[in-house]
C-alpha cells in the first residue's frame, strides 16, 4: 500500500471482536491517530514548512531579487520587493517538494 514506511494490508488478520477491543483500549488511553491514517501529514511537516517560509525561502527570495536588480540602473526598492515577492512562491513550492 505504501513504501515509506512499509505498510501492508492483511485482510481478516483480526476478527471484529479483536478490532473492537483494540479500538476501545486506544480510546481509554486517549491515543492519537497515526500519521499514516492521513497520508503522513503531521505537525512536523507543517512546522518544517513554516520554518522554511520564515527562514531560507525568505532569504533566498531576497538574495535572488537583489541579484536580479543589482545591475539595473533604474531599479528601485519597489522593484526589489516586487522581484522578492515573485520569487517567494516558487521557492516555497520547491521547499514543499523537498519536504514532502
Amino acid at each position: 500500500v505504501h513504501s515509506n514506511p512499509d505498510v501492508f494490508i492483511i485482510k481478516d488478520f483480526l476478527g471484529d471482536a479483536e478490532c473492537s477491543d483494540i479500538i476501545q483500549r486506544a480510546k481509554e488511553k486517549t491515543l492519537d491517530r497515526s500519521p499514516v491514517a492521513y497520508a503522513g501529514w503531521t505537525n512536523d511537516v507543517k512546522d518544517l514548512l513554516e520554518l522554511a517560509a520564515k527562514g531560507p525561502v525568505s532569504w533566498l527570495s531576497l538574495i535572488i531579487a537583489w541579484l536580479q536588480v543589482k545591475d539595473d540602473p533604474d531599479a528601485s526598492q519597489l522593484s526589489l520587493v516586487t522581484h522578492a515577492l515573485q520569487n517567494f512562491p516558487v521557492l516555497l513550492l520547491a521547499a514543499v517538494a523537498l519536504i514532502s
